[in-house]
Formats: structure tokens, C-alpha cells, sequence
């Protein structure tokens, strides 16, 4: 109440499975500190979901061994 929040929400199907962050996402989440909040949703089988993880500053609690890059960017080069 009363606080700011930059909320970035994911959602998976079931909690403690992998989500993935954009490069800017972890940029973003990173320079916010303790504004970032990050919301693990669960969805529903009707498409409804529930919040089952608030997570303050996720970038200072989630370990770097936890976080693979998966993605690369490539300019266009054919």
C-alpha cells in the first residue's frame, strides 16, 4: 500500500518449472533493485492463473548458476 512497484510477471503452468527472462528483463530487473518484483503466476486450466511467488529484487536473490543464456541475437550477416 502506498509503496512503487515494477512488477514483471511470468507465468508457467506449474510452480518450479524454468521460465525465461529477456536480456532487457534482467537488465531492467537488475538496475531496479529493490523496486523489481517479480511474480511467479500458475495457470489454470481455464486459462486463470494465481500468484504463488512475490520476489523482491529477484536479481540479487536468484543465483547466477541458476540462469543459462539461451538465446543469441544474430545480425544479419547472409
Amino acid at each position: 500500500p502506498g509503496e512503487e512497484r515494477c512488477i514483471e510477471v511470468k507465468t508457467t503452468t506449474r510452480l518450479g518449472s524454468d521460465f525465461f527472462l529477456t536480456a532487457n528483463e534482467r537488465q531492467v530487473l537488475t538496475e531496479l533493485g529493490d523496486l523489481a518484483w517479480l511474480y511467479r503466476v500458475v495457470l489454470d486450466g481455464d486459462g486463470s492463473g494465481t500468484i504463488k511467488k512475490r520476489i523482491q529484487n529477484p536479481m540479487k536473490l536468484i543465483p547466477e548458476d541458476s540462469q543459462t543464456p539461451v538465446v543469441w541475437r544474430i545480425k544479419d550477416v547472409i
